[in-house]
C-alpha cells in the first residue's frame, strides 16, 4: 500500500506495519490463548502467519454496555473492535480489563461520560488535548456524537478530566489502542508519532510460508465474497422449507469445477469424496437456478459484483481497454443457435464465441464484461453497453480503446463514437487501407485522413495510419506486410504513432489472460444453452479478477515477491466459500 498525507499528516499503514500492530495485539491481550513468544513472533513476522494465528484465537467482545460504548466513540466513524476473530461465530473469553470496564463506566457521570470519549480519541490519535481539539475541530459530526451538542469545549477544559487511577488509565488506554488498532486496520492513517514505532517504511524479509500465504488470502477473499455475493445470488429465501444449500455452496461448486477441469456431475462426486455431507448443490440443482434468468439478467448481476469488486481496486487514470472475441469449442449440436462456424480444430469446427472487454493497464488488468453471440450484430451493441457502464457505473476514465481486426466494422466505429471514446482499430488489408499499405515507405510510416472506410460519407471518415512492424515480428502469424495499418478518429499527424502501434501490440498481453480464464479458472461445460454458458464464464471472469487482483496490491501478500498460482486461489475459493459462511 503506498503513503498518502490525509492531511493531518499522517501516514497510512505499510504492510509490516500491521505486522508490527497484530503481534503487539496478540502479545497483549491474548497471553492465554494462542499468542507466540516473542522469539517466535521475531521469526514469524509475516502478515500471514499472524493473521492465520488470529483465527485461532477465535476472539469477541460479549457485553453489550462495552459495546456500545466502542459505537458511541465513532472513531472517524471507523471502529473495528476485534479482528478477524470469532471464526465460529461463539462468544469467547474477554480480557480481565475490558471485564472490569462496565462497573467503572457507570460509575461515570454524563458529563465525564463525553470527556471520556475524547480521552479515548486523544489516546488513539497519541496527541495531546491541544492536538485533538484541533482534529475535532473539523469533525463537527463526530463531536455531536460524542455528546456535545454546543460544541467541543476548549482543549484546557478538556485536560482538567477526572483524574483517573492506574487502573482506570490502563483501562482507558485498552480502550484507545484497540480503536486504534480497528481503524487501521480498515485503512485510517497511523498517528504520526507511532510512526516509526510501527514500522512503516521497514522491510520485512522474512520468508512466507504456503500456509501462511493462504490463510492471509481467505482472509482477504472472505472480505471480497462479503461484497460480491448479493449480486451474485439466487434470490432465494434463505427461511423456505426448501433452502438447503447457501449461495456459497454454488460458487464453492463452480470454483471446484475449474480446479479439478471436470464436469459439474463428476465434480459433485468428487466434491463429495472429499467430505461426505458438503453444502454444495447438486448438478442439476445448479443448473436449474441458473436457467431462471435470462442471458441479460445474468450480464446485470455480474455487472453489479463487478462494480463491487473494481469499488476495491485503485485504477490509474486514464484506464485503456481492449475489446476482443474469444473462442469456446462447442462439440455438441451443430444446429444450436448459439456456436458459430471458426476454423477445425481437436475434432470441432464451431464454437461458443464471447466478447470481451478488459483493462489492459499494466498494473490494472481486470474482466470489465463478458457476454456468449448469439449474433454478430451484437458486437457492437455489447461494446457500447460494456463502455458506457465502464464510465456512469465503474466511474473509470477512459484512455484509449484497442481492437483487432475482427472489430473492423461501421458498427463498431458508430458505438465507439456514440460514447465518445478514443480508439484504435487493427485495419483490414482491404481497399482503401491496401493502398496505403503499398505506398508506405520501408521503416517509416505512412497516414491518411478521411479514409475510405465501409459505406460512410467523407466527412464521417475515420483516419489510418501505417507503422512498421518490430523485425522480430516480420512474417509471424502468416503476416506478408511489414506494417500494421490502424484506424482512428485521433489526429494521425499529431500523435506519436510509434508509441501508438507499440501500446496496441502490448495490450495483446490480454489474451494471454483470456486464454488463463477459459483453461484455467473455466470449469468444463456441456450445457447447449446462452445462459449456463453466459453464469460459467462470468463467474470465471469474477474468479480471474480475485486472482489478478490477489497479486497485483502487495499488500494482500504482504510484500510483492510473494505470488498465488491460479490453482491455489481456486483452493482459497473452494474452502472459502464452502467453510461456514453467511448467506448475504
Amino acid at each position: 500500500m503506498t503513503e498518502e498525507d490525509d492531511g493531518d499528516g499522517g501516514t497510512k499503514i505499510e504492510p509490516v506495519a500491521l505486522t508490527h500492530i497484530l503481534a503487539d495485539l496478540m502479545q497483549e491481550h491474548y497471553p492465554q490463548d494462542g499468542s507466540l513468544s516473542p522469539e517466535e513472533l521475531d521469526n514469524r513476522r509475516s502478515v500471514g502467519g499472524l493473521l492465520g494465528e488470529l483465527h485461532k484465537i477465535q476472539f469477541a467482545i460479549r457485553d453489550d454496555e462495552v459495546m456500545n460504548f466502542l459505537d458511541d466513540l465513532s472513531f472517524d466513524g471507523s471502529i473495528l473492535f476485534y479482528l478477524d476473530g470469532a471464526t465460529d461465530g461463539q462468544v469467547q473469553e474477554q480480557t480481565e480489563r475490558i471485564e472490569e470496564f462496565p462497573d467503572f463506566w457507570e460509575s461515570l457521570s454524563e458529563k465525564e461520560k463525553k470527556v471520556c470519549r475524547v480521552v479515548v480519541l486523544q489516546k488513539a490519535h497519541d496527541v495531546s488535548f491541544r492536538g485533538i481539539a484541533r482534529h475535532l475541530s473539523d469533525r463537527p459530526e463526530i463531536v455531536e456524537e460524542i455528546g456535545f451538542e454546543d460544541g467541543l469545549p476548549h482543549h484546557s477544559t478538556l485536560s482538567r478530566h477526572r483524574d483517573f487511577d492506574d487502573e482506570e488509565e490502563k483501562i482507558l488506554d485498552d480502550i484507545a489502542q484497540h480503536a486504534r488498532h480497528g481503524a487501521i486496520r480498515t485503512g485510517r492513517p497511523i498517528p504520526p508519532t507511532l510512526v516509526d514505532e510501527y514500522g512503516v517504511g521497514s522491510v520485512d524479509t522474512a520468508e512466507i510460508s504456503t500456509d501462511e500465504k493462504m490463510a492471509l488470502a481467505e482472509d482477504r477473499v472472505r472480505s471480497l465474497f462479503d461484497d460480491l455475493l448479493p449480486h451474485i445470488g439466487f434470490d432465494r429465501d434463505p427461511s423456505a422449507a426448501n433452502y438447503q444449500v447457501p449461495t456459497t455452496g454454488f460458487y464453492a461448486l463452480l470454483a471446484h469445477l475449474a480446479l479439478e477441469q471436470t464436469y459439474a456431475e463428476t465434480g459433485v462426486r468428487t466434491f463429495r469424496w472429499m467430505d461426505p455431507q458438503p453444502t454444495i448443490p447438486e448438478a442439476k440443482t445448479l443448473f436449474r437456478y441458473i436457467r431462471e434468468y435470462s442471458v441479460e439478467e445474468i450480464d446485470e448481476k455480474f455487472a453489479a459484483a463487478t462494480e463491487a469488486f473494481l469499488a476495491r481496486t485503485s485504477p490509474p487514470s486514464p484506464v485503456h481497454l481492449a475489446y476482443d472475441l474469444t473462442d469456446v469449442r462447442w462439440y455438441g449440436d451443430d444446429t444450436n443457435r448459439w456456436p458459430s462456424g471458426t476454423y477445425p480444430k481437436d475434432n470441432s469446427s464451431s464454437a461458443w464465441q464471447f466478447a470481451i472487454l478488459s483493462a489492459v493497464g499494466d498494473d490494472y488488468r481486470y474482466i470489465l464484461g463478458a457476454l456468449p453471440l448469439r449474433e454478430e450484430s451484437h458486437l457492437s451493441g455489447y461494446l457500447r453497453r460494456f463502455l458506457r457502464r465502464a464510465i456512469n457505473r465503474f466511474k473509470l476514465e477512459i484512455g484509449r480503446v484497442y481492437l483487432d481486426s475482427q472489430m473492423y466494422q461501421e458498427d463498431v466505429v458508430d458505438a465507439l463514437r456514440a460514447v465518445g471514446v478514443d480508439y484504435l482499430i487493427q485495419a483490414k488489408d482491404t481497399g482503401a487501407i491496401s493502398d496505403l499499405l503499398d505506398r508506405a515507405p520501408p521503416d517509416e510510416s505512412a497516414t491518411e485522413t478521411q479514409i475510405s472506410f465501409k459505406d460512410y460519407p467523407s466527412a464521417r471518415r475515420p483516419n489510418a495510419f501505417a507503422y512498421p512492424i518490430p523485425p522480430e515480428e516480420v512474417g509471424g502469424r502468416n503476416q506478408k506486410r511489414d506494417h500494421t495499418a490502424f484506424l482512428t478518429d485521433m489526429d494521425v499527424h499529431s500523435r506519436d504513432l510509434r508509441g501508438l502501434s507499440y501500446q496496441f501490440r502490448s495490450r495483446w498481453n490480454i489474451e494471454t489472460s483470456i486464454r488463463e480464464l477459459k483453461n484455467r479458472f473455466h470449469g468444463r461445460l456441456q450445457a447447449s444453452d446462452g445462459e449456463v454458458r453466459a453464469w460459467f464464464f462470468c463467474t470465471a471472469a469474477l474468479f480471474y479478477n480475485i486472482y489478478t487482483y490477489l497479486n497485483s496490491t502487495p499488500v494482500i501478500l504482504s510484500r510483492d515477491d510473494v505470488r498465488l498460482t491460479g490453482a491455489e486461489v481456486l483452493h482459497v475459493l473452494r474452502e472459502t466459500t464452502y467453510s461456514d459462511y453467511p448467506e448475504p
